[in-house]
C-alpha cells in the first residue's frame, strides 16, 4: 500500500508540474470505477453484506470524485465523458435511502499516518439497486478501457 501511494502521489505531483492536473483527476477516477467494479462482481457474487455496504458508502466517495473532475475538466477533454457517465451513476446512487445515526467522526492512526472520516451512514442497497449499479460500472468501466 505504502508503494502504490508513493507512486500515486509521485505521478500526481508530475502531472500537476507538467500542466496536466486533469490526466492526475482521470489516474483517480480509474481507479476507483476499478475498484467499484471489483467490489460490485465481488457483491454480486458472494452476497457479502459488508462488501454490500462498502458499496452503498462509495455514494460519498462519489460526490468527492465528480467535484474533483470538474474542477480539472478544462484541463482534459476526456474528463466531460468522464462526467456524464459518473453522474449517470449518481443518479442510481440518489435513489439509495441513507440514514445517518450521529455526528461524524475523525480518527487518526498516528502510526500509519492515516485519517479516518466516519459519518455514520447507513445505506440500504436492494438487490434489484445492486444490479443497476454492478451494470452502469460496468458499463463505465468498459468505456474507460476501450
Amino acid at each position: 500500500m505504502a508503494i502504490i501511494s508513493d507512486s500515486y502521489w509521485t505521478t500526481d505531483a508530475y502531472l500537476k508540474d507538467n500542466g496536466q492536473p486533469g490526466v492526475s483527476a482521470l489516474i483517480v477516477a480509474g481507479g476507483w470505477v476499478e475498484g467499484l467494479f471489483i467490489g460490485t462482481q465481488i457483491a454480486n457474487t458472494t452476497q457479502n453484506k459488508d462488501v454490500i455496504t462498502r458499496i452503498g458508502e462509495q455514494k460519498l466517495s462519489l460526490d468527492n470524485l465528480i467535484s474533483l473532475l470538474e474542477s480539472c475538466k478544462a484541463d482534459n477533454a476526456g474528463i466531460t465523458a468522464v462526467l456524464v457517465s459518473l453522474n449517470e451513476l449518481k443518479e442510481l446512487y440518489n435513489t439509495i435511502p441513507s440514514t445517518v445515526t450521529a455526528d461524524t467522526k475523525v480518527t487518526t492512526d498516528k502510526k500509519n499516518n492515516v485519517t479516518t472520516l466516519d459519518d455514520n451512514s447507513t445505506f440500504s442497497i436492494t438487490s434489484g439497486k445492486l444490479k443497476e449499479i454492478s451494470d452502469k460500472v460496468a458499463q463505465i468501466r468498459s468505456k474507460i478501457i476501450q
